[in-house]
Formats: structure tokens, sequence, C-alpha cells
């Protein structure tokens, strides 16, 4: 075999190394793309699971059939019940990632979901505030 023959055949090897590498890497990052999404979509799907049980809960308490009174009760469990904790941990973990991961839209729209959240803890906890002495005794 000449130095020709071989230094062809070294230049062939090294073309199928180099796209079977880079074949190996585009892989693994669709599947770091995949995973990201789907540990995003497990956290909001875990908070929407919380939510409804907070909402059930709420329908629940309602022990009356008049609608206006089953309204007022319903909304006195919304009130008085305690608001699940609801997890951003994902999100902000992954924040760095994210850009990778998802499209802009989605992006926009997950972060719409966790403002979502904070306002609804927010809300939440301004309505709750410290009970004064009168509403104690209730």
């Amino acid at each position: 075999m000449s130095s020709t023959q071989i230094a062809a055949l070294i230049g062939v090897l090294g073309f199928v190394v180099s796209g079977v590498n880079l074949v190996w890497i585009l892989r693994k990052e669709l599947r770091t793309r995949r995973s990201i999404r789907t540990m995003i979509d497990i956290e909001i799907e875990d908070n929407l699971a919380r939510l409804q049980e907070f909402w059930s809960r709420a329908d629940v308490a309602s022990t009356v059939s008049n609608t206006q009174l089953a309204n007022m009760q319903k909304n006195d469990a919304l009130r008085m019940g305690p608001l699940p904790i609801l997890g951003h941990g994902t999100w902000q973990t992954l924040a760095a990632s994210v850009p990778v991961a998802l499209r802009p839209e989605e992006i926009r729209r997950v972060h719409r979901f966790h403002a979502k959240l904070d306002e609804i803890a927010q809300r939440k906890e301004h309505h709750d505030g410290p009970l004064t002495e009168q509403a104690a005794y209730l």
C-alpha cells in the first residue's frame, strides 16, 4: 500500500469519525432539549394539579343549593383555605438552558404561567394578611 493510499484512507476514516461524532453530539443535544422540556412540563402539570385540588376543595365546601350562598361558601373556602405550595424550582434552575430547549413563544408562555402563579400567591397573601384580634375569634 502506497503512502498516498494510506493518507487517503486516513482522510476517509477521519471524515467518517467526525461525521459519527457530529451525529452523536446532535443526538445528545436533542435528548437534553427533550429532557428540559419534559422537566418544565412536569412542573407545570404539578402546579396545575395542585391548583385544581385547591379549587375542588372549595367546590366541595359548598353545602347549600342556593346559588348565591353556594358562591359565598366557595369564595370563603378559596379565601380561607391554604394555597398549595406552587413550584418554580425547575423553571429557575434551568433558566440558562431554557433558550436552547424552548422556542421564544414557549418561553413567553411558561414565563407568563409562572408570573400568574406568583400573582395568585400574592393576592392570596394580601387577602389573608395577619388576623386581627376580632377575626381570630370568628
